[in-house]
């Protein structure tokens, strides 16, 4: 089950943050890419962090079968629902506040787990951004009834027992990542979303687009035009534009940006860096450029913002 030594506390890139960094694993704990276990757990390990904003390099789910209080995940507060999961992805800046009690499971896994070595795992490509939307957009569900949620607790159970009796046994790795397939994909059939990225799976370019979409978010401080990701994924600016302005709405130079943007106000709101440096920890090459690109993205300039 969950170990201490299986976080990490650590910081980001940048110096001198106001929250946590927690890594699943590092070079010293090779293989530890998954743990499932209840809220309570978690919170003897680093009962400090559950009530400070941090973040995480693993994709985190939280499903709260009953508690109080609110979830902030970065500019956004949900209120904690009986039966609801709340999905983060790496580098989500969140924190519990107001929480008196808290009960239900919290699971981390990385993408060494969920693919087990193919990284052509379009299935996950499609569920991840279903379950873990994109930029600022957190999705959240509830179970609404009965029988969703007998499957999910039994889904949860059978995880739990592979765990447990069966860690030494011949294909264990396997076996929970397909127990954990199942448990997500049934969390997609039998939950109703209070919070949901739109989709359309069956209209054209769809993998294409999320496949851009996944990039960006992995490039974006480095590759900030549209020309490197073309080349990645073999395709023409025409095309990526049609599909990004089907699925999105949006041009494919404007993802670039809202990704950038999301990680300044981050910077602005949780850190103690100075324009300058966030300006060049974004590519910037001086702050006025940086300020100018910030406020015909927002409305506000960066000062304005941190207030």
């Amino acid at each position: 089950m969950v170990k201490r030594e299986h976080f990490i506390r650590s910081t980001r890139a940048v110096k001198d943050r106001e929250f946590m960094h927690f890594l699943l694993s590092d070079e010293n704990l090779k293989g530890v890419d998954f743990t499932f276990d209840y809220v309570s757990a978690y919170q003897q390990i680093y009962p400090e962090s559950w009530e400070e904003m941090h973040s995480h390099d693993f994709y985190t789910i939280i499903w709260a079968f009953d508690g109080d209080g609110s979830h902030k995940v970065d500019f956004e507060t949900y209120e904690t629902e009986k039966e609801s999961f709340g999905f983060m992805r790496p580098y989500s800046l969140h924190t519990l506040e107001n929480v008196t009690r808290l009960e239900g499971i919290a699971i981390a896994f990385n993408e060494n787990f969920i693919r087990g070595g193919n990284e052509r795992d379009t299935d996950w490509d499609r569920l991840r951004y279903k379950l873990f939307g994109t930029g600022n957009i957190h999705p959240r569900c509830r179970i609404e009834s009965k029988e969703g949620k007998r499957i999910l607790r039994t889904d949860a159970q059978q995880i739990f027992d592979e765990i447990k009796q069966n860690k030494d046994k011949l294909n264990h790795d396997n076996i929970v990542r397909l127990l954990f397939m199942k448990f997500l994909y049934d969390i997609q059939r039998h939950c109703t979303w209070i919070v949901t990225i739109d989709d359309n799976p069956s209209a054209a370019g769809y993998d294409t687009y999320i496949n851009y979409v996944e990039l960006v978010e992995k490039h974006y401080l480095a590759q900030t035009t549209v020309a490197w990701y073309l080349e990645q994924l073999q395709t023409s600016i025409k095309t990526l534009n049609k599909y990004t302005q089907l699925h999105a709405g949006v041009s494919p130079l404007k993802i670039i940006n809202n990704r950038r943007i999301l990680e300044a106000q981050r910077l602005l709101r949780f850190s103690e860096h100075s324009v300058k440096d966030i300006a060049t920890i974004l590519g910037f090459t001086d702050s006025s450029n940086f300020a100018s690109f910030f406020r015909r993205e927002t409305g506000m300039t960066p000062v304005e913002w941190r207030e």
